[in-house]
């Protein structure tokens, strides 16, 4: 409908313009390049007005013709760009179900109809490693870390080579590289962690673990006990006890549930006569998590204590944490230390009903023995 209001408007318009120069009854005259003309005036500005229109017809033509190469070759290039992505798809594809040779014969293709040669770099790598060609692999992947837009994965790659080869060094040196690329990066920072656990760099993997905090990498909770447990490493190999106290208190800060913290800490106060504060640190280490470890130093602090004492710090500490499980031991053990077998079988009975181990049967055991004592 559109197209025929066109048409039926160019008409109008086509016809109009020849009626009013039709209707021009003046004449025009004149002299141009040693020529004299005369003529109707509407005849002479039809003319000129028809010559304009083809004058502007041939410009827009020659400029097609001219541009026609660049279009020819312009399509070309189209072509082949998805010729090449076409090829490159397919080798991904290959790629992914581990079809080296496919994704090698797709990685030619899409190389020679490809002008950027950082897209097909990948495809290049992964059917290097598929055949088996590590050689070719670690050149793409090295290549890669030319180009910033494909430097990242070029690392990856690489990283991912030294650890099939057993070669640590190279492997941190990528992992570290990658991570300070991209400290968001979950495997860069989980590399660099692994990396520095198994060579024992406390601090180096403490610094990565902080760096993955601001960045989101780990959430607070984990990242603070990851943190505690490297300090606390750090304190156990420190053979200054002023530092390693200092580092394992450190610790407890960021994670207070951590037990070889608490012990360390705890241990170190010991030794040093500060029966007090050993004794605090064990009873907030209880608070928090209630081990077996802390009952035993806590038990081992007061050992030349008479029985009743001994019982009493022991039901002491069973309070910083009453509905855990060695809470019930404690009170049993308490109860045994001043002969109190009934109370001992009564603080165990629930407890091993719920959860049996040795340590409750063992005290479960001297409890009826002493009952069984009374009662001769």
């Amino acid at each position: 409908m559109i197209r025929i209001l066109q048409f039926l408007l160019v008409i109008i318009l086509v016809t109009g313009t020849i009626t009013f120069f039709a209707s021009l009854n003046s004449r025009i005259s004149g002299e141009a390049f040693g020529y004299r003309f005369d003529g109707p005036s509407g005849l002479i500005l039809g003319g000129l007005v028809l010559l304009f229109l083809a004058a502007i017809y041939l410009t827009h033509k020659i400029k097609d013709i001219l541009a026609l190469p660049a279009k020819i070759k312009a399509k070309d290039a189209a072509t082949r760009r998805e010729r090449g992505i076409a090829a490159l798809t397919r080798g991904l594809e290959a790629a992914a179900a581990s079809d080296g040779e496919d994704a090698a014969h797709h990685a030619r293709v899409a190389r020679r109809n490809l002008d950027n040669v950082a897209l097909t770099r990948l495809l290049t790598a992964q059917a290097a490693q598929l055949s088996g060609d590590n050689a070719t692999a670690k050149e793409s992947y090295s290549a890669m870390l030319a180009a910033p837009e494909t430097e990242f994965i070029g690392l990856k790659g690489l990283y991912a080579q030294a650890i099939a080869a057993g070669d640590t060094a190279a492997a941190k040196s990528y992992a570290e590289r990658a991570f300070r690329l991209r400290p968001n990066a979950a495997w860069a920072f989980q590399s660099v962690f692994d990396l520095g656990l198994d060579r024992g760099a406390w601090n180096e993997t403490r610094e990565a673990v902080i760096q993955a905090q601001k960045n989101k990498v780990i959430d607070d909770a984990r990242a603070n006990r990851a943190r505690g447990a490297l300090l606390t490493a750090d304190a156990y190999a420190e053979s200054d006890p002023a530092t390693a106290l200092s580092e394992a208190e450190a610790a407890l800060k960021l994670a207070p549930d951590f037990t070889p913290a608490s012990v360390l800490a705890a241990r170190i106060a010991m030794d040093e006569g500060k029966t007090g504060k050993a004794a605090k640190l064990l009873e907030t280490g209880f608070a928090a998590s209630a081990h077996p470890a802390l009952i035993k130093l806590y038990d081992r602090l007061y050992k030349d204590e008479t029985p009743e004492k001994r019982a009493n710090k022991l039901r002491k500490l069973a309070e910083k944490n009453p509905t855990s499980d060695e809470a019930a031991l404690l009170k049993a053990r308490a109860a045994t230390l001043v002969e109190d077998w009934q109370g001992a079988v009564d603080a165990l009975q629930a407890h091993v009903t719920k959860t049996a181990n040795p340590a409750a049967f063992s005290l479960m055991a001297k409890a009826a023995a002493g009952l069984k004592g009374e009662a001769a």
